[in-house]
């Protein structure tokens, strides 16, 4: 994968997706309930795909700064 400017900015946004992923379970959850267990799962979900968006987020700033593109 090509490190630039671009691919930072895209997963930048990917990790503002976990907004829209909590938005999700809020609506289920007012519109159709959602029990504990139900509940528990998708947050621990949410949780787990937010660490791994943040992980790819900051290896690519990392790369970038090890390249000299971020001073």
């Amino acid at each position: 994968m090509e490190i630039n400017r671009f691919e930072l900015e895209q997963q930048i946004l990917k990790c503002w997706n976990t907004s829209d992923d909590i938005e999700a379970i809020y609506r289920r959850v007012v519109d159709y309930g959602l029990s504990g267990d139900e509940l528990t799962n998708a947050l621990l979900g949410v949780m787990s795909l937010h660490t791994i968006r943040s992980q790819d987020l900051f290896e690519i700033f990392e790369k970038m700064v090890g390249e000299g593109l971020i001073k």
